[in-house]
């Protein structure tokens, strides 16, 4: 049970985002789903076709799209294995039915055979439930975010009327 409640510990782990640019390149897998949103903030999604120190390119609908690393604003997982779902259902499901039931009680570790269809029917559904409720959760985790970026501007405002200085901050 402490080896279950650790393995499902450690699945659900996440890392922090990267925050470099360079840090994201080695997180950056090809092949892997991904959701980029640029600074303009439209999102893209598709499948990384190339990273490298200057630009990620994207597979979208069968075309690429190219990205410059400084037009990138954050990069989201879109997609999950599932792996870990059939994992944790399937910890659950030998759990469950690796448990002696009021049939058992009383008697030697031994119990009816007529149970055994009923224990792997246990199994099956607890695990079609673990990948089932994976399949409906998207992971969106971010891999990278860039830092935010600020800037100042400072305008001068003069006329016949107006003496002064405009301040604008950008986020």
């Amino acid at each position: 049970m402490l080896l279950l409640a650790v393995c499902s510990i450690a699945a659900c782990a996440q890392r922090r985002p990267a925050e470099s640019w360079p840090e994201a390149v080695r997180r950056l897998e090809p092949g892997a789903p991904v959701a980029v949103t640029d600074t303009a903030g439209t999102e893209v999604r598709g499948k990384v076709a190339a990273v490298s120190d200057a630009s990620l390119t994207l597979n979208v609908a069968q075309e690429s799209r190219q990205f410059d690393f400084k037009d990138v604003r954050q990069v989201r997982r879109d997609g999950d294995s599932l792996w870990n779902g059939l994992a944790i259902g399937a910890g659950f499901g030998l759990v469950g039915a690796g448990l002696p039931d009021n049939r058992c009680s009383g008697q030697p570790l031994k119990c009816d055979d007529k149970q055994i269809p009923e224990r792997i029917t246990f199994f099956v559904v607890a695990t079609a439930a673990g990948v089932g409720i994976d399949a409906l959760k998207r992971d969106r985790r971010i891999l990278y975010a860039s830092l935010p970026r600020v800037t100042l501007r400072i305008f001068p405002a003069f006329g016949p009327q107006l003496k002064g200085v405009s301040i604008a901050i950008g986020f």
